[in-house]
């Protein structure tokens, strides 16, 4: 007998098999050529995702530019700048240039990835394309890192990169809004390479890597752990003082963010033998007010915590503390198959020079 849909499925499975379908489209039109698609006259890597977001990205997005900038390579960030407040303007930046309040300019992903790539050029604009242009204008050899591109398919990019999540289930994720995907997980068919974001012991790796090759075999795969390496006092945070040694550790930390994946999150801060005692997560981008940190702050006394808990996406936002200790966890990237990946960022940067 078959098991009657709940209500919920019943509402969004409709629209779930519409959005299916339209980028099922959209893709056989990109491919069979009906949709055009430009070509830059440089190299284009993209680093993107399958799902809306949570994935580990942007870290990943710091490790090329570090990469490009040992290699003595000029890099250029193409982002559409997804959250922030005016979203209407294009900004051209070069190397070192900042704006005031840049997360409201730019986006709070593509103003923590210039915290620690300042070297790079970026164009922040709804059409990615239009801004790598008016960044040729004004250099004309660069090697362009198109943020959450995977979906963007105007732009012909010479390497796609897709980083995937170990700790949520890909078998089993759906299309929004029934899930979190933006499209089919077939999509890594046009996949040149994947990143695993891989956990602790426990996480799914050993489930997400078996189906990624049944899709595509052949795809070459890395790992990636992404962890916490230090607990930094949001004032000397903020004043870019942080050392990479942990400044601060709380025993106990109150979780206050913003971020695509709240859990792992919580998962790592743990993997720290941080006590967590409460927290607050608000909607992805979502940029808490004044009066909600003070909440937060509230909250955290109540429950007995030594300091609010909070990532460096959501510190980006914030201009001085509430009036409770608010400690910044600063995350980075270790990519297992190091030397093999710089060889895969690089041969392409190389190879599609001489192709340009």
């Amino acid at each position: 007998m078959t098991k009657p849909l709940s209500a919920a499925t019943a509402i969004l499975w409709p629209p779930s098999l519409l959005m299916r379908a339209v980028v099922s489209v959209r893709n056989r039109l990109y491919t069979a050529g009906f949709l055009e698609q430009y070509r830059l006259p440089c190299p284009v890597i993209s680093v993107g995702n399958l799902s809306l977001g949570g994935e580990g990205k942007t870290p990943i997005v710091i490790y090329i530019a570090s990469l490009m900038r040992d290699a003595g390579v000029t890099g250029a960030l193409l982002s559409r700048g997804y959250g922030r407040i005016r979203s209407a303007r294009a900004h051209i930046l070069a190397p070192g240039n900042q704006l005031p309040s840049a997360w409201k300019n730019i986006g709070d992903e593509p103003a923590l990835i210039r915290r620690y790539a300042p070297e790079l050029w970026a164009g922040i604009s709804q059409d990615r394309h239009q801004a790598a242009y008016a960044i040729l204008e004004r250099r004309s050899k660069v090697v362009f890192i198109l943020d959450d591109g995977f979906q963007h398919r105007s732009l012909h990019r010479d390497l796609d990169l897709v980083v995937i999540d170990c700790s949520k289930n890909l078998a089993t994720e759906r299309m929004f809004p029934m899930g979190m995907l933006r499209e089919p997980i077939t999509a890594l068919k046009r996949a040149h390479g994947v990143v695993l974001n891989i956990g602790p012991e426990g996480s799914l790796e050993d489930t997400t890597e078996p189906l990624v090759r049944k899709i595509h075999p052949g795809i070459p795969i890395f790992h990636c752990r992404q962890e916490i390496t230090a607990t930094i006092p949001l004032p000397v945070w903020l004043a870019g003082q942080a050392s990479r040694k942990m400044s601060s550790q709380a025993p106990s930390a109150f979780l206050v963010s913003a971020i695509g994946n709240p859990h792992r999150f919580r998962r790592d801060v743990e993997a720290l033998g941080i006590r967590v005692t409460g927290s607050r997560f608000f909607r992805d981008h979502e940029a808490p007010t004044a009066r909600q940190w003070f909440d937060c702050a509230d909250a955290a006394r109540s429950s007995s915590a030594e300091a609010i808990l909070t990532t460096e996406k959501d510190a980006i936002r914030l201009t001085k503390s509430p009036d409770f200790p608010v400690l910044v966890a600063r995350q980075t990237s270790r990519m297992l198959e190091d030397q093999e990946f710089a060889h895969l960022i690089l041969n392409c940067i190389g190879a599609s020079r001489e192709a340009h």
